[in-house]
């Protein structure tokens, strides 16, 4: 399912986007990031991620703090310009 292909993608991608930041390649861990989009577009696409279910809700909940965990190790999206 999207949840499994979306937690390989984020294991798979994590040390390599997290070691290029580390050395201020930040063009290489922004095309780390942006190498995840499929697997993010699939899983928002497919998955419900307020499942009724408990475990499935903070399981998914779970991808999405790591993926936001991640994207906020290399970026303050709060300054991105809304107008």
């Amino acid at each position: 399912p999207a949840e499994l292909a979306l937690g390989a993608a984020l294991d798979a991608g994590s040390p390599a986007i997290l070691e290029a930041a580390g050395r201020g390649d930040y063009r290489a861990a922004f095309d780390g990031i942006a190498a995840l989009q499929p697997a993010v577009a699939t899983f928002f696409a497919d998955v419900l991620v307020m499942a009724e279910d408990e475990r499935l809700r903070a399981a998914r909940l779970g991808l999405v703090a790591a993926l936001r965990d991640l994207i906020l190790q290399i970026a303050d999206i709060s300054e991105i310009a809304t107008d």
